[in-house]
């Protein structure tokens, strides 16, 4: 058992790496593509000094819960809830309304160390959303904070129960349950695995352990030395070979885990080349301003990326990004971090100045939250391209639940469902939502009541069999499967229904489809290239015996609009705002280039056009026809912007431009000249 915790310059150097790693990850150097494990590097280490600092008072009989959470408040709360403050300020000057609230929601979670809670329900750390998130960094100090509030009751009750011995089995404990978890979990819930303390406990608990390994004896410096270099070399292997696409923290975690354990442990035996290394001067001064440069990297970089609108960093950004980071963290550790944490105030004066700086921040937070992120600070039509709630928003008229099997309830559209003179169906994912406003428009002037459903799945019917590369979610298939046969059966019992709208995100799924003999090649380059070609014959395959059992019915197929594949409202948003933003050069986001427009579509389109040839009841409708000419694509209708994001129309149109979109897509021409018998 290590004796004696004290002061070790090189535990600062391990901190340096650690937070170098993380800095210079999200600052964009693609080949350090795991640099977030930097984080675990943390967790251990924190898991073995707040272990030794509980168990040296609790020997001593000193330990006082009271002395214990003011000595975390003193040492973590001022600097955190300061950056928080500016960030939510500086927020104003430069986040669209609709981000403004969310950042809000963010800062809200984090006050109260719960942002990982909040990010889990909402966005995956890999996400595109998330780089754009402000205080998404905040979900690993919420765990470290959570640790620390159950974990001094955890090791007190162990002692009170079977003193050290106790304290040991109950760290065993924890580690290995949590880690079963954490295994279990990584591929059905992974936000889940990934945010949430009961699936990292573990690696606290790693460094908790290393309290109770025997020391080695003084003859045993070689294998000390071993032991602290194969620990580095295991981290750097963590840092170039992890990346953000494997299961992670899963088993992978145990390697930067263990491997700063091993570090650890081998600063407290003897002196090496790797404890000599870790406590060189520059280490030793990044390690002590670590705590802070984390907190402040993050906006830093988030805000820069928003500044110029979202556009990849270059070499020279980078480096300067990099060392803003750097002096920030330095000038908030020697103003904020050591005024507070070497001064000598008393628990109760270190409790009472929390709770008010806490107060603050939450009443600055509310007030963006109440008036749903200071809309007044731009134009109506600037707020209604950058408000995502009302970018999504169905004009449902009713809502219904008619598929046995699904309890779901579904969007209708157009007219009522039960009064109407004809009814219809949209089936599809994401795209076939996004039609909701148009549809509307569309079916109430005909009489059609129209049914958003099922809303998850391309309409296959053999999903079993066309797989989907969501390698973090393999139910993906199996769900669709089930979603899909039960819609195909309520269609065919149900004469009433005789419009079918298929309508996916085509161009996008064909890049994910494969069959079992393509699995073991699938990280082979050359064969996701083919993906589009691959995957659009496999849809023709899966259309077929949809469409046969639905020969009764008229079915359209609606095709993709012109996908951007880049996020053009920010940018459009930049462009006309008096925020702080770099302005947009109008052809990135006014216009389209046909040919990137073809290239992306060339086989989705393709598909949809030879499976309606080959059935006497289908139609398609290919949006790129009639959005595209010779050199562009548009992306403006009656002066309006219709995208939402990289891929979806906006639900928000005004109705002049949904008619107009409508018209243009020759969408308005198939409605008109629908021809259905009366069976509701």
């Amino acid at each position: 058992m290590i004796k004696k915790i004290s002061y070790r310059a090189e535990i600062d150097g391990l901190r340096a790496i650690a937070v170098l790693a993380v800095i210079i990850f999200h600052a964009g150097i693609e080949q350090l593509s795991g640099g977030f494990i930097g984080v675990d590097i943390f967790y251990v280490i924190s898991g073995y000094l707040i272990t030794s600092i509980i168990i040296t008072s609790v020997k001593k009989q000193q330990f006082s819960y009271r002395n214990f959470y003011a000595r975390r408040a003193k040492r973590l709360l001022p600097a955190a809830l300061t950056m928080i403050l500016v960030t939510v300020v500086f927020a104003a000057l430069i986040l669209s309304p609709d981000k403004y609230y969310q950042l809000a929601k963010s800062a809200e979670f984090s006050t109260l160390f719960m942002a990982n809670v909040w990010f889990m329900k909402n966005s995956g750390y890999f996400d595109l959303s998330t780089q754009i998130s402000p205080l998404v960094h905040m979900w690993s100090l919420s765990i470290e904070e959570q640790f620390y509030f159950f974990y001094p009751f955890i090791v007190l009750t162990a002692y009170k129960i079977g003193k050290i011995r106790g304290i040991f089995w109950s760290i065993v404990i924890i580690i290995l349950s949590t880690f079963v978890l954490n295994l279990s979990l990584i591929n059905t819930h992974p936000n889940f695995t990934f945010y949430m303390l009961p699936t990292r406990a573990w690696e606290l608990g790693l460094g908790a352990l290393i309290h109770f390994i025997p020391s080695l004896k003084t003859k045993q410096k070689t294998l000390v030395n071993v032991l602290s270099f194969t620990g580095l070399t295991a981290i750097f292997y963590s840092l170039f070979f992890i990346t953000e696409h494997d299961a992670y923290p899963g088993y992978l975690a145990l390697i930067p885990t263990l491997a700063t354990a091993l570090i650890i442990y081998s600063l407290y035996q003897q002196h090496t080349r790797i404890s000599r290394l870790l406590a060189s001067k520059p280490l030793v001064f990044i390690g002590k301003i670590s705590y802070s440069s984390y907190l402040w990297h993050w906006p830093i970089i988030v805000f820069y990326r928003i500044y110029i609108n979202e556009r990849a960093f270059n070499t020279i950004e980078i480096s300067i990004l990099i060392l803003i980071s750097l002096i920030a963290g330095y000038l908030s550790w020697r103003f904020i971090e050591n005024r507070y944490r070497y001064q000598d105030y008393s628990d109760k004066k270190i409790l009472k100045i929390t709770a008010y700086a806490t107060g603050i921040s939450v009443l600055l937070i509310a007030s963006v939250l109440l008036t749903k992120g200071f809309p007044i600070r731009v134009s109506n039509d600037l707020a209604a391209i950058s408000n995502n709630k009302l970018m999504r928003a169905l004009p449902c008229i009713e809502q219904i639940s008619p598929i046995a099997g699904i309890d779901e309830k579904f969007c209708v559209v157009g007219s009522p469902w039960g009064n109407a003179k004809y009814r219809a169906i949209v089936w599809g994912d994401s795209h076939s939502l996004h039609w909701g406003q148009i549809l509307h428009q569309l079916a109430k002037q005909q009489n059609i009541s129209v049914v958003i459903a099922p809303r998850k799945c391309p309409a296959y019917l053999n999903s079993a069999y066309i797989k989907s590369h969501y390698p973090k979610y393999p139910q993906f298939n199996e769900n669709c499967t089930f979603r899909n046969n039960a819609t195909l059966n309520w269609l065919k019992e149900d004469r009433s229904i005789e419009l079918v709208i298929l309508a996916s995100a085509w161009s996008g799924q064909i890049r994910m489809h494969y069959t079992d003999e393509h699995q073991e090649n699938l990280s082979n380059t050359s064969l996701e290239n083919k993906f589009p070609e691959i995957g659009a014959n496999l849809s023709k395959v899966a259309f077929e015996p949809l469409l046969t059992q639905l020969s009764d019915k008229t079915i359209l197929l609606l095709s993709d609009i012109p996908r951007p594949n880049k996020n053009l409202n920010e940018c459009a948003f930049a462009q006309n705002t008096q925020l702080f933003r770099q302005k947009c050069d109008p052809e990135k986001f006014k216009v389209l280039d046909s040919k990137a427009v073809y290239s992306w579509h060339k086989y989705s389109d393709e598909m949809i056009r030879e499976v309606a040839n080959n059935h006497h009841n289908v139609n398609a409708i290919i949006p790129t026809e009639h959005l595209c000419g010779p050199e562009y694509c548009q992306t403006y209708i009656n002066g309006e912007l219709i995208y939402r994001d990289d891929n979806h129309i906006r639900s928000n149109l005004k109705r002049a431009t949904a008619e107009a979109l409508a018209e243009k897509i020759k969408l308005s021409d198939y409605f008109s000249q629908l021809k259905m018998v009366h069976y509701n």
